[in-house]
């Protein structure tokens, strides 16, 4: 057997039960109401025979009820026999029994005949003279044989237990046919149609004939109305298959191309995917090859800003929403600044594309210097001071261990030198007193000019009086050496310093210029090219 005709049988298998399990539905509804009626119709009609029978027994005694009169008034036993002979003769009687006044037995069924006689069920009619009207001279009692009477029953309601089971036969059989023709031949039909017919070329079913206006009729406008969605469901998701394989095939051709290193990674930092420029530059080192590599980690490949980058792709895988960054990474090419803008596109997976943004924060970190630098010295200038002096207080305030000390500068007899000299000596003895002030100081130290003769030194880190002083000292002491002008002649200058310690968390930046201001300012009035430390008690202004 072919796999084509297993098919069929599969599939008219469950069609021919549904046929067998509705008719026997309905017959076994049938059988239970006509079984109850055929029941309650066989007890009425049994009930009848039964009175018809006790009737005929009744107009049976009538018929010997004269002859039993005058047996029975001259006790005559012969012809009382006689008469019990003769009821005998009907098949529906088994004993008979003729008694005087007295209770006497004057003549019975012979016990032979048709079995013992019994009681139950007599039937006892009393005897009259014949002579004298109301007078009572015996009786006569009569026992129905009931196996007779009982096959006589049986016999009667025979033909309706008959007639029930050609009904029922009957019915079954026009209810198959029926259940067949009207309903299991049509959704045959239906089925066949439904498995040869391809639903999403919008094929429709016919309806069966004769079903257009039940039903099935309507079952097959249904299933028609289902396929033309799907069709229109199929033809629209053709469409967008193939519109999205056109948007993929330009987006991996831009995702190749692009200029910018472009990747997707799993939030433990795990590549999946990168692009060309990608392999070329922040994978260089790892020797990867455009499209992933199975367990290569960005983390790794950013070297010290791999946590930043950790980071990054938390929050964003957390937040559901882009975050971007900016990170210095250290590739075999040099320091690169990157613009790192990741976005979350499914639970496991974070898109992210890299900016190099190295020229713009050269250009802007050149743009700051220029900014914060003192074209005459090339040291700080006052915008520089004031954001250095802010960064370092706001270190102060989350590191409670950390100190720093403010000196502020004012060249002694520069005005001097400046009148006698030019401004172009005055200029270039500036320039001579920043270098000297730098070979001075430590490396961590912010020296700036705050404008005309006027500088400023942030000394950080630990500090105690003594090494103020020597500092101080030295100062004074590298300044006071003349200094060669651009004529040949030599110029001399002197400095004033005030010094005042940042030791108060609560202190202001314009709080310590100020007390380190004043203290400068005592050191003039203290006769010049000296220094003066700002009072502690003048902290507190």
């Amino acid at each position: 057997m072919n796999h084509n005709n297993k098919g069929k049988i599969r599939r008219r298998v469950p069609q021919i039960r549904l046929t067998l399990r509705s008719a026997a539905l309905i017959l076994a509804v049938l059988v239970g109401l006509g079984l109850m009626f055929l029941g309650v119709g066989i007890v009425l009609l049994a009930d009848n025979e039964r009175d018809r029978q006790s009737d005929s027994i009744q107009g049976l005694i009538s018929t010997v009820e004269r002859t039993a009169e005058i047996a029975v008034f001259l006790q005559d036993g012969e012809l009382a026999q006689e008469v019990v002979a003769g009821l005998e003769q009907n098949s529906s009687v088994q004993a008979v029994t003729l008694r005087d006044d007295q209770g006497q037995v004057i003549a019975r069924s012979a016990p032979g005949n048709r079995g013992q006689a019994v009681s139950a069920g007599t039937v006892r009619r009393p005897i009259g003279s014949p002579f004298t009207p109301g007078q009572i001279i015996g009786s006569i009692e009569l026992t129905p044989d009931r196996d007779q009477l009982e096959r006589q029953v049986i016999l009667r309601i025979r033909p309706a237990i008959l007639f029930f089971l050609i009904f029922l036969a009957v019915t079954g059989a026009t209810l198959l046919v029926v259940l067949y023709w009207q309903i299991t031949r049509p959704i045959q039909t239906i089925s066949r149609r439904l498995h040869r017919m391809d639903a999403a070329s919008g094929e429709r079913i016919d309806t069966p004939r004769s079903h257009e206006n039940n039903e099935i009729g309507t079952l097959v406008g249904d299933v028609n109305r289902i396929i033309d969605r799907m069709a229109a469901l199929v033809a629209t998701e053709r469409s967008l298959r193939l519109q999205r394989e056109l948007e993929e095939t330009r987006f991996r051709a831009i995702f190749d191309n692009a200029g910018s290193p472009i990747f997707l990674v799993n939030p433990n930092g795990v590549l999946k995917s990168f692009n060309l420029a990608f392999s070329r530059t922040l994978a260089a080192d790892a020797s990867a090859e455009a499209g992933g590599q199975q367990g290569l980690s960005l983390y790794s490949l950013l070297g010290d800003s791999g946590e930043a980058m950790r980071d990054l792709i938390g929050e964003a895988a957390s937040s559901g929403r882009p975050q971007t960054a900016e990170l210095e990474v250290d590739l075999p090419m040099g320091k690169r600044w990157y613009q790192m803008v990741v976005n979350p596109v499914s639970d496991d997976e974070v898109q992210g594309i890299a900016n190099d943004i190295t020229e713009h924060k050269v250009a802007q970190k050149d743009a700051e210097e220029q900014a914060t630098t003192d074209s005459l010295t090339g040291i700080g200038n006052r915008l520089g001071f004031d954001r250095h002096l802010a960064t370092v207080f706001e270190s102060c305030r989350r590191r409670s261990d950390r100190h720093i000390a403010l000196m502020m500068l004012d060249l002694d007899h520069f005005k001097e030198l400046n009148d006698s000299h030019g401004h172009q000596a005055g200029d270039q003895a500036l320039a001579k007193v920043a270098e000297r002030l730098q070979h001075v100081l430590r490396g961590g130290d912010y020296l700036a000019r705050l404008g005309g003769d006027e500088f400023a030194i942030i000394l950080d880190g630990p500090l105690d009086d003594q090494a103020l002083e020597v500092i101080a000292d030295k100062i004074i002491a590298s300044l006071n050496q003349p200094l060669q002008l651009p004529d040949g002649a030599q110029g001399h200058v002197g400095v004033s310093i005030g010094i005042a310690i940042h030791d108060r968390r609560e202190e202001a930046a314009n709080a310590l210029i100020k007390r380190a201001d004043t203290a400068m300012y005592a050191a003039k009035a203290a006769g010049r090219n000296t220094w003066r430390r700002a009072p502690e008690e003048a902290a507190a202004g």
